[in-house]
């Protein structure tokens, strides 16, 4: 439709956007039999971590309001640099995933570094390998 209306095609509609310089996926385990209790209890305290301000300077992450799948992050990376991070439960398996971007080098192993210390501080204890996060 937008190329019959002269819009353009596809390409162009893209060719605006950056690529991230890193992007990655990480898939967080639920060893628990009622997985969906555990992610749901998870998602709450990152929530609330994040509301708190994560530890981290005012403004540097931010909550996205409108997200359906969990919860995702706009991370303020300095000089006019963007990343985020989304950390969602699967809907049919037993896990957390976490997709993180960045526009600069290291910062999704940063990012990764602090969603680990929000495991370690706020969810000690529950049933989730964190282990990727380290990785």
């Amino acid at each position: 439709r937008r190329r019959a209306t002269g819009g353009g095609d596809i390409g162009e509609l893209l060719g605006g956007l950056k690529e991230p310089a890193e992007a990655r996926e990480y898939r967080l385990r639920i060893t628990e039999p009622d997985f969906k209790a555990v992610g749901g209890v998870v998602l709450d305290r990152f929530k609330a971590w994040i509301d708190s301000g994560a530890g981290l300077p005012a403004g540097k992450w931010t909550l996205d309001e409108i997200n359906h799948e969990g919860w995702r992050i706009n991370i303020d990376e300095g000089d006019g640099k963007r990343g985020w991070v989304l950390l969602r439960q699967s809907l049919h398996d037993p896990l957390l995933v976490m997709n993180a971007e960045s526009e600069v080098a290291g910062g999704v192993a940063a990012t990764a570094a602090r969603v680990l210390d929000f495991f370690l501080q706020k969810c000690q204890g529950m049933a989730v390998d964190v282990s990727a996060l380290s990785k």
